[in-house]
C-alpha cells in the first residue's frame, strides 16, 4: 500500500507547488482533481 501512497503524496505536493502562484480556475480544477485521490489514499492508509 505504501508503495503507491508515497508517490501519490509527492504528486500532490508537486501539483500544489506548480499551481501555487497561479490560482486560475483551470489550475484550481486540476489541483482538486489531483488532491482528492491523494487525500483519500492518505486517509485510507492511516486508517
Amino acid at each position: 500500500m505504501a508503495g503507491w501512497v508515497a508517490p501519490a503524496m509527492l504528486t500532490g505536493a508537486a501539483a500544489t507547488l506548480a499551481f501555487a502562484g497561479t490560482p486560475t480556475p483551470m489550475n484550481s480544477l486540476w489541483h482538486d482533481h489531483l488532491r482528492a485521490p491523494v487525500e483519500a489514499a492518505i486517509t485510507e492508509w492511516e486508517a
